[in-house]
């Protein structure tokens, strides 16, 4: 028995194989693979109807493009779900950091327009942190949670076991005055722990010219007393 000869491809194979090669090109582009979703998806019913009706090998290879351009588009968004989630938990772990511990309580002054709370804030991580920040509820007399908080940030480098005298502002149209605060949290802006150095920093020797000044010597000290003793 000889073998059916495979049907020639129609349009609409040929259209699922165009559609399936500009789709698995732009699964590789970020925002573009969303967009070119919709021509992945076509190219996969077309492909999938071509391979029904034994078109041949464009029916078989708009369909095997379109999976892997979906199965690269997918991929990719899994990946950046993944990594915007580490982003996130990085995040809320730095926040309320157990190693930068406020020192006593925290003492609100009302004098000032706006209110500024002051205190001390230790280092106890044991590494140097970036950009360390208090933050503090503010309360009004009645003991109700006022709209605006009172932060303040550490201009540069806070080192191991360091203390920091921070004042934290009352950024608010003072309306309401705080009658109180509550510490809200302590964090640091960068989450990157600075490295340090203990190495010496080592200067270049400099070249030596006959035209220079003669290195002072014993002799020399000797020869100039008597010309400074007169």
């Amino acid at each position: 028995m000889s073998e059916q000869p495979q049907k020639k491809a129609s349009g609409l194979t040929i259209a699922g194989l165009v559609l399936a090669i500009l789709g698995m090109v732009g699964s590789f582009v970020p925002l573009l693979n969303i967009l070119s979703l919709v021509l992945v998806v076509l190219a996969l019913i077309f492909g999938i109807i071509g391979m029904v009706k034994k078109e041949g090998g464009m029916a078989i290879a708009a369909t095997v493009m379109s999976v892997i351009a979906l199965i690269v588009t997918g991929g990719m968004y899994y990946a950046a779900g993944k990594v915007a989630e580490v982003v996130i938990t990085d995040v809320a772990d730095n926040w309320n950091v157990a190693g930068l511990e406020l020192v006593g309580e925290a003492s609100l002054d009302t004098s000032t327009n706006p209110a500024v709370v002051t205190g001390t804030i230790v280092n106890h991580m044991g590494k140097t942190v970036n950009l360390p920040v208090v933050t503090f509820k503010a309360f009004d007399a009645a003991g109700s949670e006022l709209s605006f908080v009172c932060a303040g940030a550490y201009p540069g480098e806070l080192a191991a076991e360091a203390e920091w005298n921070f004042s934290a502002t009352c950024d608010n149209d003072q309306a309401v005055a705080p009658d109180h605060v509550e510490l809200l949290g302590t964090t640091f802006m960068s989450s990157d722990l600075l490295e340090r150095t203990d190495e010496p920093q080592t200067v270049p020797p400099m070249v030596e010219d006959s035209d220079e000044v003669p290195a002072m010597t014993l002799d020399n000290v000797q020869e100039l007393e008597p010309s400074a003793q007169q």
